[in-house]
């Protein structure tokens, strides 16, 4: 069993696992490779984040357009600044709710 041992240690221990100069170099072809490919990836990852992402379509269906709508604006009280030039609306936002009324 002890000769064994020896033996075993003789063929699988860590002298028998050492790397020449030539399986090294072998490694560093390969590991070059590998950092040039990593590279791409991030690259494209880069710019692949940057691009905004396309907005999604709504996924309710708009309502019919025979349904009575009421527009409701909410206007400043007055549409002067403090400087006397007129305001303008700069943006808007538009939102539908369907109201529900009993026997009609």
């Amino acid at each position: 069993t002890y000769e064994l041992a020896l033996l075993k240690r003789h063929a699988f221990g860590k002298r028998s696992e050492q790397l020449n100069v030539l399986q090294i170099s072998l490694l560093e072809e390969v590991v070059d490779a590998d950092i040039a490919a990593i590279e791409t990836e991030l690259e494209e990852l880069h710019l692949t984040a940057a691009t905004p992402a396309a907005k999604k379509t709504p996924k309710r269906a708009p309502l019919p357009p025979e349904l009575p709508r009421t527009e409701i604006r909410h206007d400043p009280e007055n549409d002067h600044c403090a400087c006397g030039c007129q305001l303008r609306r700069i943006g808007e936002e538009v939102s539908e709710k369907l109201d529900y009324t009993p026997g009609v």
